[in-house]
């Protein structure tokens, strides 16, 4: 893994459908630039992974999470705002207290596997070497990977015996996803009416002797749920963390080895 970040759904969505977590008044022309950007530095990203294995193979790296201040040009990310016209503004952090209001955060990384030393030929392409070589022949992948990663802080009412829910993450996180309902694929432990807190649940429930799929289990929505009452305006802040193991065993949510490294992006995120 070379990169990893939290990045509002909201980001790379047009239209008003809260459905599709996107913001009200959000543009087509927004969306392409904001994906334009992201596009950008995962091709930086990827030029100077393979930059350093050109001539170290053996290299580890320590995956980058800067994406919120990533600039490039003229264009940069600001920590997911955008500008509409004179006036508008998208504050992509920043939601609306209550539970109707929920919106999803995405966990993004990217993948790179040691290039085979061919790619530096030329072939029909010139110039050759590290900055020219086509992308095509680099061995690297991008995904959401949401529903893999663990998130902070959860419902999780039960384990730590208060309703605080998980606050910070074990060395293996996978042990601290929310219970599932074993015949109903519910959440298990009521939210709290008193905190925020993001979706970290289960994708199954083994009990009873059964394993039951919880196929709309969720992770990493959102739920501003309250604000700081003494503020005038009520504002309050809340942070999100999420966590993914970054060794080389394959994409898992599970701890694969007891040497492998971990990884955490926390985002900033405003209830009004």
């Amino acid at each position: 893994m070379i990169a990893f970040n939290i990045i509002p759904a909201s980001y790379f969505n047009s239209g008003a459908s809260a459905a599709s977590n996107n913001l009200a008044g959000m543009t087509s022309d927004i969306q392409d630039s904001n994906i334009s950007l992201y596009s950008s530095y995962v091709i930086e990203q990827v030029r100077a992974a393979i930059s350093t294995l050109a001539s170290t193979p053996s290299a580890t790296f320590v995956p980058d999470t800067s994406f919120a201040s990533y600039s490039i040009g003229a264009s940069t990310v600001s920590d997911f705002y955008n500008t509409g016209g004179a006036s508008t503004v998208f504050d992509h952090r920043k939601f609306s207290t209550g539970s109707s209001n929920h919106r999803q955060l995405q966990a993004r990384a990217l993948y790179i596997d040691v290039p085979p030393t061919e790619i530096y030929e030329s072939g029909l392409y010139t110039p050759t070497g590290v900055s020219a070589v086509p992308l095509e022949r680099v061995p690297f992948y991008e995904n959401n990977f949401t529903n893999i990663a663990g998130w902070i802080p959860d419902i999780d009412v039960l384990k730590n015996g208060a309703n605080t829910g998980d606050q910070t993450f074990t060395t293996d996180y996978t042990v601290m996803h929310d219970d599932m309902d074993n015949s109903s694929c519910e959440q298990t432990d009521t939210a709290s009416s008193s905190r925020n807190y993001v979706t970290n649940e289960e994708f199954y429930y083994a009990g009873g002797g059964t394993t039951t799929d919880c196929p709309n289990a969720s992770r990493g929505d959102f739920y501003p749920i309250v604000v700081a009452a003494s503020a005038i305006p009520v504002t309050s802040a809340s942070t999100v963390t999420s966590r993914m193991y970054t060794a080389n065993d394959g994409v898992v949510d599970q701890l694969v080895a007891a040497a492998v490294s971990t990884v955490d992006d926390t985002i900033s995120l405003t209830i009004e």
